[in-house]
């Protein structure tokens, strides 16, 4: 007999780049889509919701019982937190059903200021074990995303030591490197993953002494085969990456994963047959379980293959003045999408054809095996793969259906008296108490139901204003002409707007106010120069920073970076023995560092990278859990970082020279040593018992910034930069990051 957790079929959940996307994953059997706006999520590169789509798929999903969730999960700096705040207000009346966070400062922002917005945190917070869920839990998280390279192993014993919403991934494309630790792209050009600009140098061509390949581009994701035995776990959501990618594709995958989700366990067999030849439908790289087990961890790069998703269509033959020629295997239509890729990896020009010739003549659908003449504007790669992404030709058929705009979302309690009505607003709850007058006669004959006061009161949304909820009392048997019914919603519309209005200024300036008021302004007191070993100076205070296992000496003790669910327990008790001998200074690089560490208010405690420090608010709500010190995010500019040091200076720490992994992973990286891009940027790959390391050859340097902590390290060996991160055992070093350029960090 199955017990109840295993009856209940999780949450799929599907990715939305635009409306009509959103409406066909609903379509086709989602029962939730997340989707960002133009600003502060992790795919600005894709089409994104302007302000009046988005409201308009909140009110579809809730007229269909689905649910939308807000991709707000990047990074911030300083001055874009007011923007931030006007932007929460906005969604603090629109309701959507949670807000996926990576940002701290953000985090504090909504919880103690819109708490009507549930959180989420992002597979950004590198959250991977059951520490970090539960010390999340604590924070005003209501669920989390896990790391993607989490095992299926690791999964079910975190699932069994919370009972905190989990979410994982089940398809789509993967990033190699842990979540929110890639700094690759910043590092190529100043293209943050983790502000939505990620150019994807993963994907790229390397080349080495031992040959050449696309030595950190991923299969992508597929667990069709493995949802029979995740649906036994209890996890809240399944989740689909994809939210570049356009209806054509959305549509199939959802489909195909709703057939599994719900076929019972007898037929099973014949519906993963049935929703393999959906899923082949799609345009994609190669399958792959991803990091869900230790056999496909080992086989999830695919060096061989070009990195790049879609459907390969040919080869360019001839590069012209305004497009190319090109021989089709496949039949192409004027509102595709296609990418032309060139040899190196690197990504190439992406456009929608809107004009191709076949012998001469303009065609709508080109005939199979075709040689074609594509026109486009930009520049084509000589001899490049052309695939297909997609298709903008419409998918939904409820595009045309009239969506009402509604900018607030309430639930009432109304009560109706002879008098007129009186409503209560119980969320947002708010004291005040509306009184509608109106013309209320004893029935004779037609007595007002609750039913339909309920059916005036939903046409609300008319007028803007939608209901979460509403609690009807009518004290006595009415009668209400339709004309006064309708008058009497109409002036309670515009009581509720005029109130929520400034309901949300009032909370948008509190919030604003603790953009500049902090527990803790900085002093000017003197910077602590941190250095390793002695002999780099000899009037500095010398600071050793050492793993928690190694046995030599040292002020400071570093946790993992990442430690899996396995570990754990060993890890625990390892730390205890640590404190229990003297040891009160630790330094984390995730955060269920806090986790482990409350138990020891005595403690000491300095966050790392790759924990993220972005803005004062983050700083701050870093220290109010418990950090005495907090390195600041490696890829702020010089006025996000400045901005900070004014304002927390006095726990600032600044990474000011050496190196760092650009990238770290899970992956077995089928290359190890020197390798060099096609630009002839020299990198090197290390790896570490179960983990690899990418470093640049260059080392990074920052003018001292005062008053705040530094960290520097002896050496630039890209050998010993492994131990600086402590991602080995044999022992850590403060090591550094930060400015190649005048302006930037990276």
């Amino acid at each position: 007999m199955m017990n109840e957790q295993e009856k209940k079929i999780p949450e799929l959940l599907a990715p939305a780049g635009d409306l009509e996307t959103a409406l066909v994953a609903f379509q086709c059997g989602a029962d939730a889509v997340y989707a960002g706006l133009s600003k502060f999520n992790a795919r600005e590169r894709t089409q994104n919701f302007t302000e009046s789509e988005f409201a308009s798929l909140i009110t579809y999903a809730r007229m269909h019982r689905k649910k939308v969730y807000l991709a707000l999960n990047t990074l911030v700096m300083d001055r874009e937190i007011p923007e931030v705040i006007d932007f929460l207000g906005m969604m603090a009346a629109l309701r959507p059903d949670a807000v996926i966070v990576q940002d701290l400062g953000i985090l504090r922002l909504i919880r103690d200021y819109f708490p009507e917005l549930p959180l989420h945190a992002s597979t950004q917070m590198a959250v991977h074990n059951s520490a970090g869920v539960n010390f999340l839990a604590e924070k005003g998280i209501q669920r989390v995303i896990l790391e993607r390279q989490v095992t299926l192993e690791e999964l079910k014993i975190i699932k069994r030591r919370t009972t905190l919403e989990l979410e994982i991934f089940i398809h789509g494309a993967l990033c190699c490197s842990l979540s929110g630790v890639c700094l690759f792209s910043s590092w190529i050009g100043g293209w943050s993953g983790n502000r939505g600009k990620c150019k994807q140098p993963c994907r790229r061509r390397y080349f080495s002494q031992e040959g050449n390949g696309f030595f950190f581009s991923t299969k992508d994701l597929y667990t069709l085969d493995m949802i029979p035995s995740i649906k036994k776990l209890g996890i809240a959501s399944l989740k689909i990456e994809g939210r570049l990618r356009k209806a054509d594709y959305v549509g199939p995958v959802v489909k195909a994963y709703r057939l599994m989700l719900d076929a019972p366990a007898e037929k099973e067999q014949s519906a993963l047959k049935e929703a393999k030849s959906i899923l082949n439908r799609t345009t994609g790289r190669q399958w792959s379980h991803g990091f869900l087990t230790k056999k496909a961890t080992e086989t999830v790069i695919h060096y061989t293959s070009l990195g790049s998703q879609g459907q390969w269509v040919g080869d360019v033959k001839e590069v012209k003045e305004n497009g190319f020629i090109l021989h089709a295997s496949q039949r192409l239509f004027v509102g595709d999408k296609i990418r032309v890729q060139p040899k190196s990896g690197e990504e190439g020009p992406s456009f929608i054809i809107t004009l191709m010739r076949e012998n001469n003549q303009p065609v709508h659908k080109s005939s199979k095996n075709a040689t074609l003449f594509i026109h486009c504007d930009k520049k084509i790669p000589e001899k490049g793969t052309v695939f297909r992404l997609g298709t903008s030709r419409k998918q939904s058929n409820v595009m045309g259906e009239k969506i009402p705009d509604i900018w607030y979302w309430v639930r009432l309690q109304v009560r109706l008296s002879y008098d007129g009505l009186y409503v209560t607003l119980q969320d947002p709850p708010l004291p005040e108490v509306f009184h509608i007058p109106g013309d209320i006669q004893p029935a004779q004959k037609y007595v007002l139901t609750q039913e339909t006061l309920e059916g005036e009161l939903i046409k609300l949304r008319a007028d803007g204003i939608g209901l979460l909820g509403c609690t009807l009392f009518i004290e006595d048997a009415y009668f209400v002409q339709n004309k006064e019914l309708r008058r009497m919603r109409q002036a309670l519309a515009t009581q509720l707007k005029n109130c929520l209005k400034a309901y949300v200024e009032k909370k948008k300036k509190e919030a604003s106010h603790d953009t500049i008021t902090l527990s803790n302004p900085p002093s000017q007191s003197p910077i602590v120069s941190i250095y390793y070993p002695p002999e780099l100076s000899k009037t500095s205070k010398v600071w050793r920073i050492r793993d928690l296992d190694d046995p030599h000496p040292a002020e400071e003790r570093m946790l993992p970076l990442f430690c899996p669910e396995t570990q754990l327990e060993p890890l625990k008790k390892r730390l205890y023995d640590a404190i229990n001998s003297g040891m009160q200074t630790f330094r984390i690089s995730s955060l269920y560092g806090f986790g482990l560490l409350q138990p020891f208010p005595h403690c000491h405690i300095h966050s790392s990278f790759s924990i993220p420090a972005s803005n004062s608010l983050a700083c701050q709500e870093l220290v109010d859990w418990g950090a005495e010190k907090v390195l600041l995010w490696p890829e702020l500019d010089r006025e996000g970082m400045e901005s900070i040091l004014k304002k927390a200076g006095n726990f600032a720490e600044v990474l000011v020279d050496g190196k760092v992994p650009i990238l770290v992973t899970r992956a077995k990286i089928p290359i190890e040593g020197k390798i060099q891009d096609q630009r002839g940027a020299i990198f090197y790959v290390k790896r570490r018992g179960d983990f690899t390391f990418l470093f640049p050859e260059k080392k990074l340097s920052l003018p001292v910034y005062p008053p705040c902590h530094h960290l520097r390290s002896d050496t630039h060996d890209e050998n010993q930069s492994v131990t600086d991160w402590n991602l080995r055992k044999n022992g850590n070093r403060a090591q550094s990051l930060i400015i190649s350029r005048q302006d930037y960090i990276f």
